[in-house]
């Protein structure tokens, strides 16, 4: 036997309610009640006393207290209303179950957040693109957050994001994002060439900047004054550093070399 619930959802609509207001006051009221009943009910939605015994309509104008009349004329324009039906002998009341929510996952608020969390993943994976997660790092428990989960993934398929991880990992970023890695990869479709890329990684590194905010920083700067290879930026570090003097024939003429001033730019 189910365990009758001390409570049950009506909804403000019922003052309103089309069908309701072709109703007598008498007969409002006994829809209430039945509600009350279908609440209780051993199962749910239905009029019965206990398992296996229905409602009669001397037990419903009892409940009710209401002249028998009044129920037996409302009872089948309940019915002809589709408020209510009757199955295998019992009346049922047509809507109720899908009101009351008994499963926590089918409560609005719940259907709301699944439906968020759909869409916040269908938006993540439109923008990842060619950038494949396949697996996992390491087998997380299945109570983390979304962004330990996304933090975790291992580029897959594509070869140059691949590549991309493995400067970031060998430069301390050890878990980047697929997001992260697609920032980066937006140059190589810009015409940056991957030198350049772990160029502007390894200059991070030396700076102490685990960030890949900062390493798309660098790699702008570089593509706007034209600089596409590491070739083009080691030449236009050394040439700037001969003018200010710092370095003679190529060495440094401080305690540092090439790698040091690498930072400075």
């Amino acid at each position: 036997m189910a365990k009758a619930m001390p409570w049950f959802k009506m909804y403000s609509e019922i003052k309103s309610d089309r069908k309701l207001r072709r109703l007598s006051p008498e007969e409002r009221w006994l829809w209430v009640v039945l509600l009350c009943i279908a609440s209780d009910s051993p199962e749910r939605g239905s009029l019965l006393l206990c398992p296996g015994i229905s409602y009669t309509v001397e037990d419903l104008a009892d409940e009710a207290m209401l002249d028998l009349r009044v129920v037996e004329e409302a009872m089948p324009n309940f019915e002809v209303m589709g408020m209510l039906h009757i199955e295998n002998g019992v009346w049922v009341l047509t809507n109720f179950l899908e009101r009351q929510y008994e499963k926590l996952s089918d409560q609005p608020q719940n259907t709301r957040a699944r439906k968020q969390a759909q869409r916040k993943y269908q938006k993540r994976e439109s923008m990842v693109q060619n950038v494949t997660p396949v697996s996992r790092v390491c087998h997380a428990p299945e109570t983390e957050t979304e962004a330990e989960t996304d933090n975790n993934y291992v580029v897959g398929s594509n070869n140059r994001a691949r590549e991309i991880q493995k400067s970031l990992q060998l430069a301390g970023i050890t878990a980047p994002s697929l997001l992260e890695i697609q920032k980066l990869q937006y140059w190589l479709a810009q015409g940056v060439e991957m030198d350049a890329v772990k160029l502007a990684v390894e200059k991070a590194a030396l700076a102490g900047k685990h960030r890949v905010d900062y390493i798309d920083g660098t790699i702008r700067n570089w593509h706007k004054a034209g600089y596409k290879t590491a070739g083009e930026v080691r030449s236009f570090l050394v040439n700037r550093k001969k003018e200010k003097g710092v370095i003679k024939n190529g060495k440094g003429t401080g305690p540092g070399d090439l790698d040091e001033f690498i930072i400075s730019c």
